[in-house]
């Protein structure tokens, strides 16, 4: 199958492969090693097959067991592809998910979302085990590794920056990549916005898409960089300090790039 950005995936918008990237050591990324996307819950079976096609062989699922139970993976349980559930933490972090639904109180009016690069940080802080154990399946497959979380955009964002770190991908295109899940995830937004009331809206009453939980700003993704080169000199130590041997990035590296 010829390789593609973007997938045309009936059941997926942000169906999105990591391949096509210059380095800053003069490679560039690969094709059909690893593909990111929001949770595959509506595939159909020409879906499956295309990623079948596309070499998919594992599929890491980066949400909590909550989220797992409610609304499981169409990739749970399809021959020929291994499934690892690999949560950052173990309870719904999604604001859209079935699960979270359920028990979310409307907050105050004068709620105010804190912008997701302070949320990524805490992750990153908080969850230091979980780099190593999803750079260790990425690093190990002998095909393409798909990953995903509820959206696609912030755990599988955060594993996308890590490995695009390591293949030497410039931080303007880690940011840029980034930015893209905003303008796929329209159609979802719009039906999320419509069961959680309490999303904002624009003064005509339609959901506003530009800012809170639907926004992947460049300077979110910016942000947690700079601070992770302001407290471990970047994001290659701080892996290091989670774990993260140079054998395992030697591994995504020399599966990642080409020259």
């Amino acid at each position: 199958m010829t390789p593609l950005r973007h997938l045309p995936l009936e059941g997926l918008e942000n169906a999105r492969d990591l391949g096509g990237y210059a380095t800053k050591d003069g490679g560039v990324t690969r094709y059909g090693v690893y593909l990111r996307s929001e949770l595959p819950e509506n595939l159909t079976e020409k879906d499956i097959q295309i990623l079948k096609d596309y070499h998919v062989v594992r599929s890491l699922d980066l949400r909590g067991a909550s989220e797992t139970v409610t609304e499981p993976s169409a990739l749970s349980n399809v021959e020929g592809i291994e499934y690892m559930n690999i949560p950052m933490f173990d309870t719904a972090a999604a604001a859209g998910s079935e699960s979270e639904r359920r028990k979310r109180p409307e907050p105050p009016k004068d709620f105010k979302m804190p912008d997701w690069d302070v949320t990524y940080i805490r992750m990153l802080e908080d969850h230091k085990h979980w780099a190593l154990q999803i750079l260790e399946p990425l690093s190990t497959a002998d095909g393409c590794v798909h990953f995903n979380c509820f959206t696609g955009k912030d755990r599988t964002g955060i594993a996308s920056a890590m490995l695009f770190t390591i293949a030497g991908v410039s931080r303007e295109d880690i940011c840029a990549d980034y930015t893209l899940s905003m303008a796929y995830l329209g159609r979802r937004y719009k039906a999320m916005a419509e069961r959680i009331p309490f999303f904002p809206k624009e003064e005509d009453g339609r959901p506003n898409l530009a800012g809170g939980f639907f926004a992947t700003l460049p300077t979110y993704m910016q942000k947690m960089l700079e601070y992770l080169d302001e407290h471990y000199g970047g994001m290659i130590p701080y892996l290091k300090a989670c774990g993260v041997t140079d054998d395992i990035m030697k591994r995504i590296k020399d599966k990642f790039v080409e020259y």
